[in-house]
């Protein structure tokens, strides 16, 4: 009981003689944290350290004008970094040796700066965005690369959606479905059936598309969708409950079944 009691008051002690040098700025403890107080400006494209903001502004316009620089988004980038470099500190002055949040700062100042910079590019590109930039690709085909539209209706698992100019980031996984490409909308659209695929919305109004198997709408032949449907729809009657071949047929089934609907609501 002695020995704890004596090292809980000598720990006291100890970061109570720390506070005060940290607040005289003194000592290697005042060092430190006067080093952490500063804050340290790195550029993310080509690691230049710039002394404050002023001089990180200049680097990166004469240096990199074709890169978009957010000053408040930097500011914050380097208190946030300044934060976890003084907790970086005080973990050294307790746990000599540990390199490994070292890197971990290096690392998350860089991942920082980028995401920062690449943020801000993007809302400003999605500001200023009036169409969707679209890809629709299969591993054998680009349907469209770069094309400028209105509206992408999409079938994604949770539910089917639209994507216009300036709609969220996201990711969706496409389940069977017409997808709709409305280069003009309700005037020029164009229909795809896909069996499956992903969806990936950016934010700067880009979105790609990529599917396993994608074909126009009014390419499908309405009789052999129909014998598909029906030879699957056997084949899952006949295969073991759980089994693989089970749920390959239960695929085909839903594939086939999206298929004809697809046929249909293109003849309405």
């Amino acid at each position: 009981m002695g020995g704890k009691a004596k090292f809980k008051k000598h720990t006291a002690a100890d970061l109570e003689r720390r506070q005060k040098q940290v607040n005289k700025g003194g000592g290697k403890a005042g060092a430190a944290t006067r080093g952490a107080a500063k804050l340290n400006f790195t550029c993310d494209i080509c690691m230049s350290a710039s002394p404050d903001i002023k001089s990180y502004e200049q680097h990166y316009t004469s240096k990199h004008p074709k890169a978009s620089f957010n000053k408040d988004a930097m500011i914050a980038t380097a208190e946030a970094l300044r934060a976890a470099t003084h907790d970086e500190s005080i973990n050294r002055s307790h746990h000599k040796g540990n390199k490994m949040l070292s890197a971990t700062t290096r690392l998350a100042s860089r991942a920082l700066h980028t995401s920062a910079r690449l943020s801000a590019a993007a809302e400003q590109a999605s500001a200023t965005a009036t169409k969707v930039t679209l890809n629709l690709t299969t591993p054998y085909q680009a349907f469209y690369k770069g094309a400028e539209v209105e509206l992408v209706q999409i079938p994604g698992v949770i539910g089917e959606y639209g994507v216009t100019a300036g709609h969220v980031p996201v990711i969706a996984q496409l389940k069977p479905g017409v997808i709709k490409v409305h280069v003009e909308r309700e005037k020029d659209v164009q229909s795809f059936f896909t069996a499956g695929g992903f969806a990936f919305t950016h934010a700067n109004s880009v979105t790609d598309i990529a599917c396993a198997e994608l074909v126009k709408v009014e390419d499908i032949d309405p009789a052999a969708a129909q014998a598909g449907l029906a030879k699957y729809q056997a084949e899952m009657a006949a295969a073991p409950a759980d089994s693989a071949a089970k749920f390959d047929a239960q695929v085909g089934v839903e594939t086939h079944q999206a298929m004809i609907a697809a046929i249909a609501g293109s003849t309405q």
